[in-house]
């Protein structure tokens, strides 16, 4: 693990089917964000959130996603990042859905509604958190996963 790197902790609060929901802290206890992830589905790629483990997560550039931060070390699973979005349902079951196993930051969770009308359970100014994110951890951090 990268040792001069600050450690953050995502505590899990919540596990729907419409989402995991936490809450990301640093090491003195002050949040830093909420979370929105997939619901636990066995690791299965795509469809469910990484498993409780220390990941090194560092500044990425995604062609979809933009500026995110890289999620390392995730047994079985590629590609994983922490980028914006709101929903963390799964599309195929009809729900609202903005990721297929990564981690979403917000300032809050709540029930929000879409341009469709659908409304369901997210997280809130996610693009904002993901900037203030980056700018505070420029060069990454190592983060602790706690279960539900």
């Amino acid at each position: 693990m990268e040792l001069d790197l600050p450690v953050l902790f995502l505590h899990r609060v919540t596990d729907t089917p419409l989402g995991t929901f936490g809450v990301m802290v640093d090491s003195d206890g002050e949040q830093v964000c909420k979370t929105a992830e997939l619901s636990w589905r066995d690791n299965e790629p795509y469809v469910s959130c990484i498993p409780p483990g220390r990941y090194v997560c560092r500044p990425h550039k995604s062609p979809k996603h933009g500026a995110c931060f890289s999620v390392a070390g995730v047994k079985n699973r590629t590609d994983i990042l922490i980028h914006s979005g709101n929903w963390a349902g799964l599309k195929k079951l009809g729900a609202l859905g903005d990721t297929e196993g990564c981690i979403l930051p917000g300032k809050t969770v709540r029930k929000i509604k879409h341009s469709s009308g659908l409304v369901q359970t997210g997280v809130t100014a996610s693009k904002p958190t993901m900037s203030a994110l980056l700018q505070k951890y420029p060069r990454g951090f190592s983060l602790i996963i706690e279960s539900v």
